[in-house]
């Protein structure tokens, strides 16, 4: 499917409820919607960002290094033949958290992109 037509300027927005009103925003609701129903694995994927950045960025405050690794979806799927659901392994449990992780990264990147969101401030370009 093609992009919208009606272009945001780069950098109108810094995020998607940014100029809803109150009633519109109430439609998206962040923490009985979302950390209510998945706090324990938003937890898990969390501790793939500070993994990550003690792997990619040692000593630098806590951001996505976006250069450092642009296949999102290639390592998604890689991820998701590593975890077994069934296997309470640690293998297999931080093989299910980095998939939810990418599944994330690749799903920001494509709405920055279609609606010309300003990437979040903990995201950089760097390599």
């Amino acid at each position: 499917m093609k992009k919208p037509t009606k272009k945001l300027s780069r950098g109108a927005f810094s995020h998607l409820l940014e100029g809803m009103d109150a009633a519109t925003r109430k439609r998206y609701p962040l923490a009985e919607g979302l950390f209510d129903y998945f706090s324990n694995a938003l937890v898990r994927v969390s501790h793939v960002s500070w993994v990550g950045n003690e792997q990619h960025n040692p000593g630098q405050p806590l951001h996505w290094a976006r250069g450092k690794s642009k296949d999102q979806r290639d390592c998604a799927l890689r991820h998701f033949v590593e975890f077994d659901p069934t296997d309470f392994s640690p293998e297999s449990e931080e093989a299910g958290a980095a998939l939810c992780w990418r599944v994330l990264a690749a799903y920001e990147l494509f709405l920055e992109e279609k609606y010309n969101i300003t990437p979040p401030k903990n995201a950089r370009s760097d390599d």
